[in-house]
């Protein structure tokens, strides 16, 4: 019982960094600052809204991807850097939690996904 009480813990201190790492996020980049070229890029491919911008051989095919589920039926820009900060919360918990059963320290695990976080 006692090693269940710590997987608990140690998942909860988890979910204390992730969250630590959204409101962070979100205060040091406000939520309502205005799209920059690149987003407005991405945002394009699937927003009914307004033109399509030009979408160049180097530019990333996977992040139209992430946006598409907000920029296909929203403009906002407040609804869409809630919906990554969403995204970047949860794969920044999902990249360390399989860490927890791994590393006995599970100290060891928040501080890295702090430290990761903080980049």
């Amino acid at each position: 019982m006692n090693a269940d009480r710590t997987a608990a813990s140690a998942q909860r201190m988890l979910w204390v960094v992730v969250a630590g790492f959204c409101l962070l996020s979100a205060v040091l980049v406000p939520l309502t600052l205005p799209l920059g070229w690149d987003e407005i890029v991405y945002a394009s491919r699937f927003g009914s809204y307004g033109p399509a911008t030009p979408f160049s051989a180097p530019r990333t095919r996977g992040v139209p991807l992430l946006l598409a589920p907000i920029a296909s039926w929203s403009d906002s820009t407040v609804l869409l850097r809630v919906w990554l900060l969403l995204l970047a919360g949860g794969a920044l918990w999902l990249g360390f939690r399989p860490w927890l059963r791994i590393v006995h320290r599970p100290a060891a695990v928040w501080v890295a996904a702090g430290l990761y976080g903080s980049l």
